[in-house]
């Protein structure tokens, strides 16, 4: 954990790279274990576009709801099926489906145009929200987003559950995709979820964001000392929700809107904290009993 912001230089963010992608493959190894403890594997048919592999961790007790999560740059959704298992033995949280895909390898800029997982290509660390497009790779992250509609679409059409039962979100790059996806879905969806990320494409989300995305309920939990995706990301993509996007804030009594959560001294990482608060978020928007959030 860190305690404080610091500058990281190129070789140092590139050592951080290496070390996710040999995370990466020693979790893609030990895969028939995690397999073994309930986390079904899963290859869609790869002859169909933008199909994406990805893990299922199946609910305990009856399917109503599911929560489809992608996981940061270097990563697999091998590094969330823990979360995943962890979060599904909660009671509250028993009926719901965690769906973990996979991004393709493919270039990225950062890391030397050298291939790793990744739903769209990153050129650096600084980001400009306040720019048109942010400098961003926008045609990689609207044909990642295009992947993650498929399933959803596959959630509502094969296993019958309602797009207002189906919450979107991630960490990191994932978190950006998650936002991404959900505001500009043409389903009412139940929730993002959106950690340590930022908001994509902000300059432009004020025209692309649909109608069904008013009002959605959003977590947002980022750490204060966070080297990576700094803390000060985080903190604009919420203004900007906020202030130039219209969403209200969330209550206790009322889980519409954002739900902003900071915590002091975390890293680019997440912690039992964070991941207390987003069981309570997700036991209001996806409860037991189907009940819709709209």
């Amino acid at each position: 954990m860190f305690h404080c912001i610091t500058i990281i230089t190129w070789n140092e963010f590139s050592r951080d790279l290496l070390s996710a992608i040999n995370q990466y493959l020693d979790r893609s190894a030990s895969n028939q274990f995690i397999n073994d403890r309930g986390v079904q594997g899963i290859k869609p048919d790869m002859a169909a576009t933008h199909a994406l592999d990805f893990l299922v961790s199946n609910p305990v007790a009856k399917h109503t709801a599911s929560v489809i999560f992608l996981h940061g740059l270097g990563d697999s959704g091998l590094g969330w099926a823990p979360v995943a298992k962890m979060l599904g033995r909660h009671p509250s949280l028993s009926h719901i489906k965690w769906i973990l895909p996979h991004a393709p390898e493919s270039p990225v800029t950062l890391n030397m145009g050298m291939a790793m997982p990744s739903w769209f290509d990153i050129a650096d660390l600084d980001l400009d929200l306040n720019a048109p497009d942010g400098g961003e790779d926008a045609t990689g992250m609207l044909k990642s987003s295009m992947s993650v509609n498929r399933l959803i679409t596959a959630e509502i059409d094969e296993a019958g559950i309602p797009a207002n039962r189906i919450v979107v979100g991630g960490f990191s790059q994932g978190a950006a995709l998650s936002l991404l996806t959900g505001l500009t879905s043409e389903r009412r969806l139940g929730g993002i979820i959106g950690l340590s990320g930022w908001l994509p494409l902000s300059g432009k989300m004020k025209s692309m964001m649909t109608d069904s995305a008013r009002n959605l309920p959003i977590f947002l939990g980022h750490g204060t000392s966070d080297p990576v995706v700094r803390y000060q990301y985080g903190q604009q993509s919420f203004n900007h929700l906020k202030n130039a996007l219209k969403f209200p804030e969330a209550t206790e009594e009322n889980v519409q809107g954002i739900t902003w959560k900071e915590y002091a001294g975390m890293g680019h990482s997440s912690c039992e904290e964070e991941l207390d608060d987003l069981e309570v978020w997700l036991g209001k928007v996806l409860p037991a009993e189907s009940q819709s959030t709209s």
